[in-house]
């Protein structure tokens, strides 16, 4: 036995542990009166919704980067994105309802896919992105 294995819980500990199975429970409950289904059939249909949502909004992504570098540079002109960059991009899209706000992820998820651009992108840029709202989108497309 380790030294952890023989301490004892801490009050807070059991504490937390119990308000997040309450938490739980209250989630479970109110999912349960929102769709009149049991919980494992509310989080399932829940589950499924979303799913295909962000598979559509995927799709779409695909297309965009598609577009765009088709328009903007040459053919076999591409390299693969590191998946530290890649996956956060195509997470935030394919969670992004607002079009304008997901073509600006395609248009950097393409800077990242092409040598010329690529060494440019930084992770930073992900965090900025995410903060913006439909209409900082448009006052970008402004200025």
């Amino acid at each position: 036995m380790s030294d952890s294995d023989k301490q004892p819980k801490l009050p807070e500990q059991k504490s937390t542990r119990v308000a997040a199975i309450e938490a739980a429970e209250k989630l479970g409950q109110f999912l349960s009166n929102v769709f009149g289904e049991p919980i494992k059939t509310s989080v399932g249909m829940l589950q499924d919704k979303l799913a295909v949502i962000r598979w559509e909004r995927q799709l779409r992504l695909a297309d965009r980067v598609k577009e765009i570098t088709e328009q903007r540079y040459k053919e076999g002109n591409s390299v693969s994105v590191p998946p530290r960059l890649a996956v956060p991009i195509i997470e935030a899209a394919s969670l992004e309802s607002d079009d304008s706000l997901q073509d600006l992820w395609a248009h950097l998820l393409a800077s990242a896919m092409n040598t010329e651009t690529a060494q440019k992108v930084r992770s930073a840029f992900v965090d900025i992105i995410k903060q913006l709202e439909p209409i900082d989108v448009k006052i970008l497309e402004f200025c």
